[in-house]
């Protein structure tokens, strides 16, 4: 029955040539017992983006790494991976033998500056007196904020390694030998220890891995997608259903890879961690209709859709372009148009005046 169908039919379009914009005069019930399915193609959906893999990283706008800025032995860890943290957060103690150094000028210098004070109190109520000259009072002003320089310089040095303000003040009534503790300097989340405790670190040495609250993900974006992106435009992370912001992107198209470099933001938390590979999803183009994949016939370097016409099918030769698994085509069909989705392959022998089963 079926090879008496496809013979009627070649019947019909004897004559027309190959991948012309052609028409077969098909009737409704004659299009049924062929068992071709249609499906009407639509503008693009939120879901017809393309997609691509991109890598989870830590935001760049803050540091993944903990150093040690002065070398020491690790004493104890005071977090563990998978430990939300707040900035200032003591994570580690270390016993440096430079930085016991860096305490005791500190502890000089503090002396000395509240020496000079005092000096600098009982030469200003010499002088009210009358017992003492103009000029001693000012060099004992001097050596005063002389000792006042000294004393914040010393403890500048001790802040920029982990010292606490409050801290400090610990070091007049309890010496701690050396001892400081390393802080985090934003707020994150603890994704790796990188020692164990007895471990000699060096100065600048990373000591631990932070991953901070709003992650981001780096992509290598194909080329042919770079004009439907821009900085500051919404891309889906199709794996989770949060949204990403595009931060960055490159402005060159990789002569090798033809990519171009993308960072994008989290808007909000997402069950991801740094270093996990995920799809992301383009914006869906602004104009066109999105094609099946299955209702495509390539033949040679054209691209044919059969289109349901009044009187039958129209075969159409289209310009396409790859929107994820299917096809965006932006001139020569319409929104609500239906196209062959099953059995085009049949439609294709019709038009090219081959027999069947």
């Amino acid at each position: 029955m079926k090879s008496s169908l496809l013979l009627l039919s070649l019947g019909l379009v004897v004559g027309l040539p190959v991948l012309a914009q052609q028409s077969l005069s098909l009737d409704a019930a004659t299009l049924d017992r062929l068992g071709l399915v249609f499906a009407p193609v639509t503008a693009p959906l939120r879901g017809d983006g393309a997609r691509f893999p991109a890598t989870v990283i830590s935001s760049p706008l803050s540091s993944a790494q903990v150093f040690a800025l002065q070398g020491g032995v690790i004493e104890q860890w005071a977090v563990a991976p998978g430990q939300p943290v707040a900035a200032g957060t003591a994570l580690l103690t270390l016993r440096s033998q430079t930085l016991l150094v860096l305490q005791q000028a500190w502890v000089d210098a503090r002396g000395a500056q509240q020496q000079s004070a005092a000096a600098l109190r009982r030469d200003e109520q010499l002088l009210a007196d009358g017992i003492i000259a103009e000029q001693r009072l000012q060099q004992t002003r001097r050596e005063a904020q002389s000792a006042d320089f000294a004393e914040k310089a010393a403890a500048s040095a001790l802040l920029q390694v982990g010292y606490a303000a409050d801290e400090l003040e610990t070091l007049l009534s309890r010496p701690q030998a050396g001892r400081y503790q390393v802080r985090a300097a934003t707020a994150g989340t603890v994704t790796s220890l990188l020692h164990q405790v007895g471990d000699l670190v060096e100065d600048g040495e990373p000591v631990l891995n932070l991953s901070s609250d709003r992650l981001w993900v780096s992509a290598r974006l194909p080329a042919r997608l770079a004009a439907d992106v821009a900085v500051g435009q919404s891309l889906l992370a199709a794996d989770f259903g949060v949204e990403l912001q595009v931060r960055q992107l490159d402005r060159a198209i990789d002569t090798a890879t033809q990519t171009v470099g993308l960072l994008a933001e989290f808007a909000r938390s997402a069950p991801v961690l740094p270093g996990q590979v995920i799809n992301v999803q383009a914006p869906p183009p602004g104009v066109g209709v999105v094609v099946p994949a299955e209702a495509v016939v390539h033949n040679g370097d054209s691209n044919v859709v059969y289109v349901r016409s009044a009187g039958g099918i129209e075969a159409r030769t289209l310009e396409l372009r790859p929107v994820g698994g299917d096809y965006l085509v932006e001139q020569g069909l319409e929104s609500g148009e239906e196209v062959v989705i099953r059995g085009a392959a049949l439609v294709k022998g019709i038009t090219l005046g081959l027999g069947g089963e």
